[in-house]
């Protein structure tokens, strides 16, 4: 193979990847939440804070 197909297939492969992260990320999954779910529970129980403090007012 010549090098500049090497280095052609080196950038469509970076743009795949950034193409997934960025889709990933616009699903609002990060990677430390999809390594556990524990990361997730602050922020449901952020959510029944806000939802509390809406029902007192």
């Amino acid at each position: 193979m010549k090098l500049h197909q090497i280095s052609i297939m080196l950038i469509v492969v970076a743009l795949m990847i950034l193409g997934v992260t960025t889709y990933i990320n616009e699903l609002g999954i990060t990677y430390e939440q999809s390594a556990n779910f524990e990361g997730l529970e602050p922020v449901t129980n952020q959510l029944e804070a806000m939802k509390n403090a809406s029902d007192d007012l």
